[in-house]
């Protein structure tokens, strides 16, 4: 075991510890190398986002993250990342609270074990490959570096078949208890002058010519 992996062992023993990030951050500054200097940058920023008080201030940062990360190597990522965990939500069940530095590691380092649920999480590289797992219902914690829009992972869940089954039999009772609406009326039939029968109707309505008085100067 190198020096390197025994570092990303303590990180992931006390994952809310910043005393084994900054220390090994330091241990990377020394080697000199661009790739290592970046490791570095990238374990002060995210120990410097959780005291961070102001929202502009982090927002910068988690810019500067987005930017390291698309450099670093997907492995190192996966083992030392602070992310939350997405897709493990549906209709039945509320939002896992449980975040990724604190999952149980496995000896593949792009998959952790959730406690709570008993269900493996994958770490992503891509939105593509986030859903192809949120589909199969499996939680994902996805890379910082990928790009991202509102619900990119919202509603991919596939549902039992006895969700299934229940969901319809309750869309059955919903329709059944809705009343069905009265019928329109019917506008009634009159007789023309001249035989023929019309519709009555707001906007056609046929009278027959008032009679005019009579007068002496008519004889």
């Amino acid at each position: 075991m190198t020096d390197e992996d025994a570092f990303l062992r303590a990180i992931q023993a006390t994952p809310q510890d910043d005393a084994p990030r900054l220390v090994y951050a330091d241990w990377l500054d020394e080697r000199g190398d661009d790739q290592s200097t970046r490791k570095a940058d990238y374990l002060r920023i995210t120990s410097r986002l959780r005291t961070a008080r102001y929202d502009v201030v982090r927002m910068l940062w988690e810019t500067r993250l987005r930017r390291l990360a698309s450099v670093l190597e997907s492995k190192w990522l996966a083992a030392v990342s602070r992310l939350a965990t997405e897709a493990c939500s549906h209709s039945f069940e509320l939002s896992c609270p449980r975040r990724w530095e604190n999952l149980r590691a496995t000896r593949n380092p792009s998959v952790r074990t959730c406690d709570a649920c008993s269900k493996r999480v994958n770490f992503c590289n891509s939105i593509g490959e986030a859903r192809g797992h949120a589909r199969r219902g499996e939680c994902v914690a996805l890379n910082i570096g990928v790009a991202r829009s509102p619900g990119d992972l919202d509603n991919l869940r596939r549902f039992t078949r006895d969700e299934v089954v229940m969901i319809g039999r309750l869309r059955t009772e919903e329709v059944r208890e809705v009343p069905a609406p009265p019928p329109a009326p019917i506008a009634p039939i009159l007789p023309e002058p001249n035989g023929r029968a019309y519709r009555l109707s707001r906007r056609r309505i046929r009278r027959e010519p008032r009679r005019k008085r009579w007068t002496p100067e008519d004889e």
